[in-house]
């Protein structure tokens, strides 16, 4: 025990698992790499239990002190975390239970120094990025819990395998890989949507793809091979079980898949790819994804959904929709580029769904909707063969039915109750079952027959070198109501065209074979009703499809007679009856003239459901359509994300209005719907009309579109209760419309001696499940690095009371933010609460925040943000960074800290461009939350922060690196800036030029651009001042600008570039984008950020006309280039 009389015990058993490893010290690797086995583990448990209550009279705070008992607890930890983690709240008591230790008997900041000082005997240090500093580094020197990967194998697969196929179509960098996990989190089972387990999937992922840079895999085949020659030690990089057959194989198959990817420039957009992916067990899987680029040219997303390009949104939704799932992401129109800026997201489907229709839908904030089927993306057929490629490991999708591959042999999926026989010369084998669905696997070489019972044939044949991938896809007048089954129809019949590998279209020779379901009628007049297609009409088949087949004249209408009747209108469908299916909802059925008439209504108190499910018949066949539609009543209804009905007057807190939905049916009226977002005290307001489109059964509106109106409209208003009242109007009538509120948060805390509780308001909205679920967290801001604490809710008789134990005497000195954790159901306003006392900050930002004094907080503040603009390398960086993990989900005016970055131009340039780990669509936030905006960003405060960044990569990633990592990083964040800003279009180009090689040149040539276009801008009859004022003749023009434009008037370098006539009320919409942007190009835009209220009436005059503003400032920027006022 002793030696030297030094206590030993705890150094002795960590010299002695050294010395199994024939490591004299540690080495600084990664906990998980000194592969503890079972029997060591428990020897471990065992030691720091006996140990732990030999010495109890000491504390626990003490024993630290104790030589090596430090690093044998972080070892414990991590091991802990890698073979007992299951999935229930991540936190230090379970693991310090396991050997017999009170928690309590330890502060939050005694058990991190603890943590540090055992990570140091390891050689190793607190993770720098990310929330969770202490735990989270235990957890990722841990590796992957053994439970999460024996549960969800499968699963954790697909969602790598989504992320690195994602990852294939451009650069990445690790903190994308981190979101797209994070974005995927939901595949997993749900006690493991944990950060920790994101952060730890993500390294999987970067770590194959650097494997297969450092070893230059081009190949699966040799992929292994190849790493095991010139990587000896790779699967040690992995945070995995070395001895785990199925761990090894999930990462084996990754980097297959990763080797064989080829980066192709891809000519079809938004293209499907399925793919067979092979278990160690036999069984495969049936994969499909579309692989979003950074960028789309406008053009090819009008020729995709067939809309003038002159009709494309400024911005949209864009959306896959397969079944009953639907994945969505973002796209903006790029100012100077005719091209759309995308959000990328891992879009990926496996099982029985993949097989299905991939549909593409762009929906804009005014309320059109477009729809289009995916390239490749037809339904595959559940009775022709389905063929795969067969090299390189990838087994992509080929074709489905008949035809030719050009490689020697191929994969061919095929029904269980097929026949399949090679020809001679020709082999075929049976490799695997693919269990969703479920289909026989062969590997074929040669030429291949199969065939049915039906009498359906099919012949493969591979080594065909004339043969390509050729996709085929129905046209023709399509209806996209929600089909259920068939799933397409159509007016007319439609004809069959076969899509090279190009994207071109060519109608197939001869025309297809028909027949209607459920009935003997086949060939002859044109069909109704369900209807079964096959190409070529005889013979082997090598296209067949189910879809409903209407006339040409055929209609579908609604009118709607009150909240809970209306009417659905089949015109000229030809149909004999209907039926309904859904419970609850009455239907009569009556003939008038060519239409069938359904007359739907349910009981008087009931509510009446979102969509009906229908089925339409026909006298000549026993088989229905299926399809669903809303439900025709009158007025608006609301829905949340769950499908849950929003009644009207309903409080939504504003971080909630993803998801949520207004229907508007106006009863075929083709009365005016507009969305009115009002401030709380009606002085400021924003309305959009919206565009019902010709055919469709309502509108849909999506509140997540007009986020950053409410947002603006909550920003303006300093009461942290502040309100916008959204109002859905149809018509100018009498009609009463659909009103919700919206709120930065649901309701309020307060205190009650040690605890903290929900007020009566919001008690009252929560049922006793909800409340018990609810996360009351407590965070002290000067350590952002330290795993909040999870406060525990005092219950009467096992019902909860809706408050929570602060208990502040048994809390260290500090500023405690207590606030609800990510993923809360019921928002609620965060509160602070300073524990009185001596606290020592790590830092100078630690320092500041915990300051009680707030002015000398802000100006503490002030002094920090200003050290972290000029340098990106600076240790506060790291707990801006923290604290954005943390409590980066709560309102930014929560935190003085944001507030007063967006009150400094250098500070909000340096958090724009710096390199590092922001949340996604953290720092996009500030121009909503708060009232700053980025068009007021000097052009020296741009070139500063672009300075920034290039030394922090020369830095961070060295001479050969740091330059590429730099350029890709500054054009990725420039190019997002841009998209959703494009005002910034010119600015951002020339502050970035001296840093890209074809960057002067651009210059010169918008020097020459601005000394001509002053004219087309302001003077000619043509101009776009002209425009602008034709456009909004008959319209309000936004107002309060007079104060700022008589202080412009009187700035020499900013009145030469106003417009010289003089209009009355348009003056402010019309100079506003011509004073501030001769400000920011000449360094005088920093009164902006010393007046809030100014910033509200700029949002203000961009709203009423974004394309004015933005074209303006831009061509301003130029001339002020021109004239050399840009240095």
């Amino acid at each position: 025990m002793a030696e030297n009389n030094k206590f030993s015990v705890f150094t002795d058993w960590k010299r002695k698992l050294l010395s199994e490893r024939s490591l004299a010290a540690p080495d600084g690797r990664a906990l998980y790499l000194y592969r503890l086995n079972q029997a060591e583990f428990g020897e471990l448990e065992a030691l720091l239990a006996q140990w732990l209550g030999r010495l109890d009279r000491v504390g626990l705070a003490l024993l630290p002190r104790l030589s090596g008992f430090s690093c044998l607890f972080v070892l414990y930890g991590s091991e802990w975390w890698r073979r007992r983690f299951d999935g229930s709240h991540w936190s230090w008591e379970p693991i310090l239970r396991s050997i017999g230790a009170d928690p309590h008997q330890w502060t939050q900041g005694q058990r991190s120094e603890c943590v540090r000082l055992g990570l140091q005997d390891w050689g190793l240090k607190p993770r720098e990025q990310g929330a969770l500093r202490f735990l989270g580094t235990v957890a990722v020197q841990g590796g992957l819990p053994l439970e999460l990967l024996a549960k969800a194998r499968g699963r954790v697969g697909q969602l790598l395998s989504q992320v690195l196929t994602q990852a294939r179509n451009g650069s990445v960098t690790s903190s994308q890989l981190l979101d797209w996990v994070r974005s995927l989190q939901s595949t997993l089972p749900k006690s493991y949507r944990q950060d920790v387990i994101c952060t730890l999937l993500a390294d999987v992922a970067w770590t194959v793809l650097q494997l297969k840079d450092e070893a230059g895999l081009t190949s699966s085949a040799e992929a292994i091979a190849t790493l095991n020659q010139k990587i000896l030690s790779w699967r040690d990089r992995f945070p995995l079980p070395i001895d785990d057959s199925h761990a090894q194989a999930l990462i084996e198959q990754l980097i297959r898949d990763a080797a064989s990817v080829r980066i192709e420039r891809q000519s079809i957009c938004l293209p499907l790819e399925r793919r067979l992916v092979s278990a160690d067990d036999g069984l495969w899987s049936l994969n499909s994804s579309v692989t979003l680029p950074d960028s789309l040219p406008a053009g090819h997303l009008a020729t995709l959904f067939a809309v003038p390009l002159d009709d494309l949104p400024r911005s949209g939704e864009l959306a896959v929709v397969v079944g009953e799932t639907r994945k969505v992401t973002t796209v903006r129109r790029m100012a100077g580029n005719a091209a759309f800026r995308v959000e990328r997201r891992p879009w990926g489907f496996s099982g029985d769904i993949s097989a299905c229709e991939h549909g593409l839908h762009l929906a804009a904030p005014d309320g059109r909707r477009w729809s289009a089927t995916a390239a490749k993306g037809e339904s595959l057929d559940d009775e022709l063969p389905w063929v795969f490629s067969d090299e390189d490991g990838l087994s992509r999708f080929l074709r489905q039915g008949s035809g030719g591959v050009p490689a020697t042999q191929a994969l061919v999926a095929l029904r269980v109750d097929w026949k399949i026989r090679a020809r001679d010369g020709s082999e075929l084998t049976v490799c695997g079952r693919l269990n969703a669905p479920d289909r026989l696997i062969y590997r074929v070489y040669g030429s291949t027959d199969a065939w049915n019972d039906a009498g359906l044939s099919c012949r493969i044949r591979t080594g065909q070198a004339n043969s390509t991938e050729d996709s085929y896809e129905w046209r023709g007048q399509r209806l996209w109501f929600d089909f259920q089954s068939p799933p397409m129809a159509f007016r007319g019949l439609p004809a069959l065209y076969r899509i090279d590998q190009n994207g071109a279209a060519h109608k197939v020779d001869g025309n297809p074979g028909w027949s209607v379901l459920g009935t003997s009628v086949h060939n002859g007049a044109m069909p109704i009703g369900p209807v079964s297609m096959r190409y070529p009409a005889s013979g082997d088949v090598k296209q067949r499809a189910r879809l409903a087949v209407l006339p040409e004249a055929a209609a579908l209408s609604m009118r709607s007679c009150d909240a809970g009747a209306g009417e659905i209108r089949l015109e000229n469908w030809k149909a004999t009856t209907a039926r309904m299916l859904t419970e609850g909802v009455r239907m009569d059925l009556l003939r008038a003239n060519a239409a069938l008439v359904l007359s739907l209504s349910i009981a008087a108190g009931s509510r009446p459901p979102e969509r009906v499910d229908l089925e339409v018949l026909w006298s000549h066949t026993t088989v229905p359509v299926r399809l669903r539609i809303p439900f025709p009543g009158q007025g608006v209804r609301a829905f949340n994300a769950n499908g849950s009905e929003l009644r009207p007057g309903s409080l939504v807190a504003a971080e909630r209005i993803a998801g949520i939905r207004l229907l508007a049916l106006d009863g075929g009226s083709n009365k005016a719907i507009t969305v009115e977002l009002h401030s709380a005290n009606g002085n400021r307001a924003r309305i959009h009309r919206l565009i019902v489109q010709p055919g469709s059964l309502g509108i849909e509106v999506r509140l997540q579109d007009y986020a950053t109106d409410i947002q603006h409209l909550l920003s303006a208003d300093d009461n942290p209760d502040a309100k916008v009242r959204v109002v859905l109007r149809i018509g100018d009538g009498d009609a009463e419309p659909f009103r919700i509120d919206v709120a930065r948060y649901a309701a309020k805390l307060v205190r009650s001696g040690q605890d903290i509780g929900i007020e009566d308001r919001g008690f009252s909205m929560l049922t006793a499940d909800e409340l018990a679920g609810l996360p009351m967290l407590a965070l002290r801001l000067e350590q952002p690095g330290d795993e909040p604490i999870r406060l525990d809710q005092r219950s009467s008789e096992g019902v909860p009371r809706g408050c929570w134990a602060f208990e502040p005497e048994e809390r260290e000195p500090g500023c405690w933010l207590i606030y609800p954790g990510p993923g809360a159901l019921f928002p609620f306003r965060p509160t602070l609460w300073t524990v009185a006392g001596e606290f020592a900050g790590d830092g100078s930002l630690a320092k500041a925040i915990g300051l009680a004094d707030p002015t000398q907080r802000e100006a503490d503040l002030d002094a920090v943000i200003s050290e972290l603009a000029v340098d990106f390398r600076h240790a506060g960086w790291t707990e801006v960074e923290r604290l954005a993990d943390q409590v980066g989900h709560l309102p930014l005016a929560t935190l003085d800290l944001w507030r007063r970055v967006a009150r400094s131009p250098t500070g909000m340039a340096a958090l724009a461009v710096r390199f590092g780990t922001l949340p996604r669509g953290f720092v996009e936030r500030f121009d909503q939350e708060l009232p700053f905006a980025w068009e007021t960003v000097s052009l020296g405060a741009w070139r500063q922060a672009i300075g920034c960044l290039e030394r922090q990569c020369a830095a961070n990633f060295g001479r050969e690196a740091g330059p590429v990592v730099f350029r890709t990083h500054l054009d990725s964040r420039i190019k997002d800036l841009v998209s959703g800003h494009g005002a910034l279009h010119y600015l951002l180009g020339i502050a970035s030029s001296p840093h890209f090689p074809d960057g002067p040149r651009q210059v010169r040539l918008l020097w020459l651009h601005g000394s001509t276009n002053e004219a087309p801008l302001l003077l000619e009859e043509t101009s776009a001042l002209m425009r602008l004022r034709q456009c909004h003749s008959e319209d309000q023009w936004p107002t309060g600008s007079s104060k700022i434009l008589d202080r412009a008037r009187h700035e020499p370098n900013v009145t030469r570039f106003m417009c010289a006539q003089h209009f009355g009320y348009p003056d402010g919409a019309i100079n506003m984008p011509l004073l501030l942007a001769a400000q920011v190009a000449t360094g005088d835009a920093d009164s902006w950020f010393r007046d809030p209220g100014a910033i509200h009436i700029l949002r203000e005059h961009r709203a009423f006309d974004p394309e004015w503003f933005d074209h303006a400032f831009n061509e301003t920027i130029a001339r002020a280039l021109a004239c050399a006022l840009l240095n």
